[in-house]
């Protein structure tokens, strides 16, 4: 958050220039306010100050309560998830006696096969890769790190009606937990906290924005080559209940759009 107060009262001429920072009048004085902390609109803002002859008193940046607020919340839905899991593990991760005695490979490295769509014409840059580890035949903990770029907003991609005036790139690590139900049929949900970088139509960086990104759903393994690989179809409710600091231009087309969607997956990878 950045706020510039200068000397004068402004008429609406003046205001107009300084169309889309928050104009506040007092007594004697003039404060504008944006969130947009972007240095090169800094200094625009302060190159229209001296080009129409007004005083500046001062120019203070600080962050946003309410954004406080909102990043303390997700790190404690973080820890309370990540509770959780651990907890699951402990209940349902005590192998009997006889998974004791058969031999299973406990760690596994994967990722998605939707990466091939970098290969084609505007790719998402989407990469992920994930760490697993087995605690018996039926639980497995693990932990995620992935990253994507997109255009719209997320709850309706693919068939948004406008796009954003540049693009959002997302990357974080989250941890996740898989419980085989029946056979190689899974339930699974993980969460991931994201750093979020709003950026204009011209690549450059804007303001950082965080989101809480859940995943929840079922899916079935299938193991080839003697059970050292494994593809894993799903589909999966994702909700992000955290979506924090867009630029104005930003949350205008994000307005209205939902904070959830149902997508597949199709992850694969190896056992060890």
């Amino acid at each position: 958050m950045i706020e510039i107060i200068i000397k004068e009262n402004l008429d609406q001429i003046l205001k107009e220039i300084f169309e889309g920072m928050k104009i506040t009048s007092e007594k004697d004085r003039t404060i504008l306010t944006s969130n947009l902390e972007n240095s090169c609109i800094t200094d625009d803002i302060l190159k229209k100050i001296n080009d129409f002859n007004l005083t500046l008193i001062s120019v203070n940046r600080y962050e946003s309560t309410s954004q406080n607020k909102e990043e303390k919340t997700m790190k404690n839905f973080g820890l309370f998830l990540l509770i959780v899991i651990m907890t699951c593990s402990m209940v349902f991760g005590q192998p009997t006696q006889e998974e004791k005695q058969k031999d299973f490979k406990r760690h596994s490295i994967g990722s998605s096969l939707w990466m091939a769509y970098n290969f084609f014409e505007d790719p998402a840059d989407y990469y992920i890769l994930n760490y697993g580890y087995r605690l018996d035949k039926k639980n497995k903990v693990f932990v995620e790190a992935y990253t994507w770029k997109y255009p719209e907003p997320m709850g309706t991609y693919g068939d948004s009606d406008e796009e954003y005036p540049g693009e959002i790139r997302a990357f974080g690590i989250g941890v996740g937990y898989q419980r085989l139900l029946w056979k190689n049929l899974f339930f699974q949900v993980h969460v991931t906290p994201m750093l979020k970088q709003y950026n204009d139509e011209d690549g450059d960086k804007i303001q950082n924005g965080f989101l809480l990104y859940t995943q929840t759903g079922i899916g079935y393994k299938f193991e080839f080559f003697n059970d050292r690989w494994f593809l894993e179809p799903a589909w999966l409710l994702k909700y992000w209940p955290i979506d924090t600091n867009f630029p104005k231009s930003f949350e205008e087309v994000e307005d209205g759009a939902p904070k959830y969607i149902f997508e597949p997956a199709l992850n694969f990878g190896f056992t060890f």
